[in-house]
């Protein structure tokens, strides 16, 4: 009887862990599922992390170099518009100027307008033929003597 009541006590015992052998089997094969699923989102996780880190290490250096020029080309056009504000303040001044010389040109004409009137007159009244006429009897009166000093030169 003992050992039928022994067979009896470990079937009673077989029964009970039996459950919970296939639930632990149940849950050991869930979490290798989990490990499995685990492992390939670490694995795609890593993979755009390189992505990402060699992306950023070729793309920093090109956007530090662009922002570079950037910048240097902002002070060149800082400084290029600042010449061009001195060249106009500069074309101002001599627009001014000029108009100032055009004003004092003005009154000098109309200051010496009779004075130029007189003066052209005179040039128009001038006797250019009997000029003429005395130049050429000057040069007939010194001609010999130019003549006979060019003899004791030779």
């Amino acid at each position: 009887m003992e050992a039928e009541q022994s067979v009896l006590d470990n079937q009673e015992i077989n029964d009970k862990t039996e459950p919970r052998q296939d639930t632990m089997q149940q849950l050991l094969e869930q979490t290798r599922e989990q490990l499995f699923y685990t492992r390939i989102l670490t694995g795609a996780f890593f993979a755009m992390f390189l992505v990402v880190f060699i992306s950023a290490v070729i793309l920093v250096p090109k956007v530090c170099g662009a922002l570079g020029q950037i910048n240097n080309l902002t002070e060149a056009a800082g400084a290029t518009l600042e010449s061009a504000n001195q060249a106009l303040a500069e074309v101002s001044e001599m627009s001014t100027e000029i108009t100032g010389v055009s004003t004092q040109l003005n009154e000098f004409i109309t200051e010496n307008a009779q004075t130029l009137s007189d003066a052209a007159t005179d040039i128009s009244e001038i006797d250019f033929e009997g000029l003429n006429q005395a130049i050429q009897d000057l040069q007939d009166a010194v001609g010999p003597f130019a003549n006979l000093m060019n003899g004791f030169r030779r």
